[in-house]
Order: C-alpha cells, then sequence, then structure tokens
C-alpha cells in the first residue's frame, strides 16, 4: 500500500514539527514546509528519514508556493494531507510595530493558509 502524502507549512519547528512527526508516525510521507532551517525537535527520526523530505518555501510567495505544490504533484502524484502550521507570531508594543511588521504577520498567518489551500486544490 502506498502511504498518504502530506505537505505540512511550519515544520522547522513548535507545533509544525510536531505535527510532522506525528503524521511521519502515522505512516505518512511528509514534505516540511518552512523557510528557516530545521530545530533539533524536527528531525524526524532515522526510521523515517526515507518518508520525510525538507522544502524551503516561503507561504506568502504566490509563485513559490505554486512551485513547491507542482514539486510535489510531480514527484508523489497526489497531495492527500494538508496541513497549514506555518505562523508568525509579533511580539511587542502596539506603538513599537510598523505596519509592514503587521503586514508580514497578515501575509503569512492568513495569506500563506490561502495559497497553500487554493494550490493543494489544483
Amino acid at each position: 500500500m502506498t502511504s498518504r502524502v502530506a505537505v505540512v507549512t511550519g515544520a522547522a519547528r513548535g507545533i509544525g514539527a510536531a505535527t510532522a512527526r506525528g503524521l511521519l508516525a502515522d505512516g505518512c510521507t511528509v514534505v516540511g514546509v518552512d523557510v528557516l532551517p530545521p530545530s533539533e525537535d524536527a528531525l524526524p527520526d532515522t526510521n523515517d528519514a526515507g518518508r520525510f523530505e525538507r522544502s524551503i518555501c516561503d507561504v506568502s510567495d504566490e509563485v513559490a508556493v505554486a512551485e513547491l505544490m507542482a514539486d510535489v504533484a510531480d514527484r508523489h502524484g497526489r497531495l492527500d494531507v494538508l496541513a497549514n502550521v506555518a505562523g508568525r507570531v509579533l511580539v511587542r508594543p502596539l506603538a513599537e510595530t510598523t505596519w509592514e511588521d503587521y503586514r508580514r504577520t497578515v501575509d503569512v498567518n492568513l495569506g500563506g493558509t490561502f495559497l497553500m489551500s487554493g494550490a493543494a486544490r489544483s
């Protein structure tokens, strides 16, 4: 039986890394997507290394997302699971937050989910 194919955004650390590990444990082939290099907690167990792939992608970049999803389709022939976990957390007083800080947060947190979900449907 062929394993399910999953794409997990924000897979370099935290909740995204945990989601990727959980899907690996469930038998999925996982494409872990992030703009950051993976932290130690994101590295798969050596038994899962053959089913875990890393991909660098800014989920707020429409062209990069389209290229990523086309690559997943070319290599795996399908997508069974999409976990939109990528997110940007900005912790600072409003008076110190710039419009660019705000826009980048919205572009990643909302725009990334929109773009990845749209590309997954195609």
